[in-house]
């Protein structure tokens, strides 16, 4: 038999075009996110903390960053990923990253997409009778922002969470590092990993971002603003929330088709099979059926989208800068060597692009979007790390200087390509889902 992959005739083809929703969200939100206020957006969390031990955020990115959010939510930001039965929009993945490019574009470092991975994490709940989480939801969609807090270290893969007391604790004692735009949520949803005895999955204890055990200093990173350590002394939990496959956000539950032909849950069983993500693999206490892998991969995507839009941010302002600068008697736009090193990153640009979108695809339409998700963030990753450093070589020297924005998304570019785990990372994990994927393309063959 030919070593090679037959297609499903079944399986239909990827749809990456823009529907009329996607569309409609773009041009909703472009509203905050266009050109003139691109330079106030890329440095609202570029102020230091306040002096004294408080670490309190500047006043001025507070009080800047209340307005975005505001701003936000009135365009209906926290209700995207909300389906209509809880008065959503049920936009899914596909209407989330065009949401988190034009974020990107803009370097916005507050809230959104923690919130929206907490709306996911919150779901499940929501359907269970007997659960009460569905009023956060609703508080959520009137705009609570939700940050949250998986690292107990600066290097921690948040898709491998530092360890959390057992479900039930009245109050937790434990500290978090690098948790992003704390002191504009409402709750935060502390992520960990559950102990042996019960289990080893991953599982979230929501509590108020202003009860007075919790404080909150913000980092002195050189990457970027807007991060903080967060010490919670016996704070209250007011919900212990199980992160799951939640109804509503993939748009199919397990009747989905994986890519290959194979359905997401035998495709699933079958990367555990093929050593799934491996012992030392984050999910190495998860089933890979479970919500906790899905819910990391939907969080990658939107990532994903994130940086693209932050290297289409850096392209347009290395562009805009070659127009003006001139050498030798001519833009420097005009000189082969510069025009075709632009034209490489943006066609490398569009290829991550539609890449993301077409894993959005994915997810909305019920398969397993753990391979796409890990790709597309490696990708995104990788360019992430080229585009800002051409662009800021393009700049010349003033591109080093307070002034320029490039800076700025250079900065912030090489912190946020590894926020969802490193490129290395990710393209260890894809591995055994690809082997898998292929073995069940070729039982799938009709000559096999």
């Amino acid at each position: 038999m030919p070593d090679r992959l037959v297609p499903d005739p079944w399986e239909p083809s990827v749809d990456v075009s823009l529907t009329d929703e996607q569309t409609a969200i773009a041009g909703r939100f472009s509203a905050l996110f266009r050109a003139d206020l691109l330079p106030a957006l890329r440095r609202l969390y570029e102020h230091p903390a306040a002096p004294g031990p408080s670490g309190a955020p500047d006043p001025e990115d507070a009080t800047a960053g209340r307005a975005v959010w505001r701003a936000l939510v009135e365009l209906g930001a926290t209700r995207l990923l909300l389906p209509t039965e809880l008065g959503g929009e049920g936009a899914g993945q596909r209407g989330a990253v065009v949401l988190a490019e034009l974020a990107g574009t803009a370097l916005y470092g507050g809230p959104l997409l923690d919130t929206m991975t907490a709306t996911e994490a919150l779901l499940p709940g929501a359907f269970a009778a007997a659960d009460g989480t569905a009023k956060y939801l609703a508080e959520i969609a009137d705009g609570a922002a939700v940050p949250l807090a998986p690292r107990a270290r600066g290097h921690d893969d948040p898709a491998d969470p530092a360890p959390l007391p057992a479900v039930g604790t009245p109050g937790i004692r434990l500290h978090r590092r690098l948790v992003a735009a704390a002191p504009e949520g409402r709750y935060l949803l502390v992520l960990g990993r559950a102990g042996a005895a019960a289990g080893g999955g991953v599982h979230g204890a929501l509590v108020r971002s202003d009860d007075p055990t919790l404080t909150c200093r913000q980092h002195e990173d050189v990457t970027r603003g807007g991060l903080y350590a967060v010490e919670l002394a016996d704070t209250p939990v007011l919900a212990w929330v199980h992160p799951a496959d939640p109804v509503g956000v993939t748009g199919v539950t397990g009747a989905g088709r994986a890519r290959g032909g194979a359905r997401t849950g035998d495709a699933a069983s079958a990367a555990g099979a093929a050593g799934g993500l491996g012992a030392a693999g984050p999910f190495r206490n998860a089933d890979p059926r479970s919500g906790w892998p899905g819910l990391v991969a939907r969080a990658r995507l939107r990532h994903a989208g994130y940086l693209v839009g932050l290297v289409q941010g850096a392209l347009d302002l290395a562009v805009a800068r070659v127009k003006e600068r001139r050498q030798f008697g001519r833009e420097l736009g005009r000189f082969q060597a510069l025009a075709f090193r632009l034209a490489e990153l943006t066609a490398r640009t569009e290829g991550v692009r539609w890449l993301v979108r077409s894993a959005a695809w994915e997810a909305d339409t019920g398969r397993d979007p753990r391979l796409t998700a890990a790709q597309s963030l490696a990708a995104a990753a990788d360019l992430a790390g080229d585009a800002t450093a051409a662009a800021m070589q393009l700049h010349g020297a003033y591109g080093l200087t307070d002034a320029a924005d490039i800076q700025i998304c250079y900065r912030r570019a090489h912190l946020d390509r590894v926020w969802q785990g490193s490129a290395a990372a990710l393209r260890r994990e894809v591995f055994p889902l690809l082997v898998a994927e292929r073995k069940f393309a070729h039982r799938t063959d009709p000559a096999g």
